[in-house]
């Protein structure tokens, strides 16, 4: 359960880093598919959906559906700032300088390798995407993704302190050249595999007040809420 929930969040914080065309300002939706044998047991916990909404040099990223959607909040990259939202609670955990340093510490010391897949392509919501192999090494861990990414969207670059971890992640570590439409992860520990894919993607610019803190939380430290979901 804890392997699940460390890629999940790691899903959730991620993006691929890009060089592509026309970027994104506006929402995209991936709805989750589960498969394996352990895939019912895990139904009621994980989310149906994840969505992912762009603006100027600002992310939030939330689930909908499962236990998930309540424990992960409202993760926000704005304007140098990381902080998560947790409505039920009233709450923002805010994420320092120290949390920032050492998840990029743990992706450089993440290795593996990228792989093409020549001439495996397929169309994605009116995108053409390419497949990408990835193999990621962390800890003596390895983790086996499938990436179909199309070269016609990019996401903006988010600048300021904390931006690049919180922007990375478990699909942006090994750099795939794409905006991802599709990711297929391997989770052996729980013996089933888990595809996230896009089923919905809008251009419409989100109001600037979507990723602002609300002024009457109680604001803690970040590493509070991994300590209550089990992390170190």
């Amino acid at each position: 359960m804890k392997n699940v929930l460390a890629i999940l969040c790691l899903l959730a914080l991620g993006q691929v880093t890009m060089n592509a065309q026309k970027t994104m300002r506006g929402t995209v939706e991936y709805t989750y598919t589960i498969k394996g044998d352990d895939s019912g047991m895990m139904a009621g916990m994980l989310p149906e959906r994840m969505v992912v909404v762009y603006g100027d040099n600002a992310m939030l990223t939330y689930m909908e559906g499962g236990m998930m959607s309540s424990m992960m909040g409202k993760i926000i990259v704005n304007k140098g700032e990381s902080y998560i939202i947790k409505e039920d609670q009233k709450t923002i955990y805010q994420m320092s300088e120290e949390d920032m340093k050492n998840a990029e510490e743990q992706q450089k010391e993440q290795t593996g390798n990228v792989n093409k897949i020549e001439g495996q392509t397929k169309d994605i919501k009116g995108y053409s995407c390419q497949l990408y192999e990835v193999e990621i090494n962390q800890n003596g861990q390895m983790a086996k993704q499938k990436i179909w990414v199309t070269d016609k969207l990019k996401a903006p670059q988010i600048k300021g302190s904390g931006a690049t971890a919180m922007n990375q992640g478990l699909m942006g570590s090994m750099n795939v050249p794409g905006f991802p439409m599709e990711v297929e992860v391997d989770i052996p520990q729980a013996n089933m595999t888990m595809v996230l894919s896009v089923t919905e993607i809008s251009m419409e610019k989100p109001d600037a007040a979507m990723f602002q803190k609300p002024k009457d939380y109680e604001v803690k430290p970040f590493s509070e809420m991994m300590s209550m979901m089990g992390g170190n």
